[in-house]
């Protein structure tokens, strides 16, 4: 796995802030810490979706967390399915390639599948 023998990752974390509030929360790390943020941000309890990307802004690796399950699941998965091409995400990695560390901010997605009852949690 000559892919993952040098972490330097971005992370990306979808949480839930209650109904129809989201946020972003991005981190840039390296080395033993990349591999601990990936599990809190797949464990963490208000996680819909985390996806993980390396400094080319390819995608490594991706997941649901726990808060997804408040959402239909055909809705989750498209939520992550979006976000490598979301424009708030795009923006996020491009500062975390200029060398932040860490950023967050208010996240908006809105699903065409669905009508606007969309985030009801």
């Amino acid at each position: 796995m000559a892919l993952f023998s040098r972490r330097d990752w971005n992370i990306v974390v979808i949480t839930s802030e209650g109904p129809e509030r989201m946020r972003l929360n991005a981190n840039r790390q390296k080395g033993r810490q990349a591999a601990a943020a990936k599990k809190g941000a797949a464990s963490h309890g208000g996680t819909l979706c985390w996806v993980v990307f390396d400094q080319e802004g390819r995608k490594l690796d991706e997941g649901l967390g726990p808060a997804s399950a408040r959402l239909d699941p055909e809705q989750a998965k498209r939520m992550l399915t979006s976000l490598p091409t979301n424009r708030t995400v795009l923006e996020v990695l491009r500062e975390l390639e200029r060398g932040r560390d860490r950023m967050a901010k208010e996240f908006t997605w809105q699903d065409r599948g669905q009508d606007r009852e969309m985030m009801g949690f």
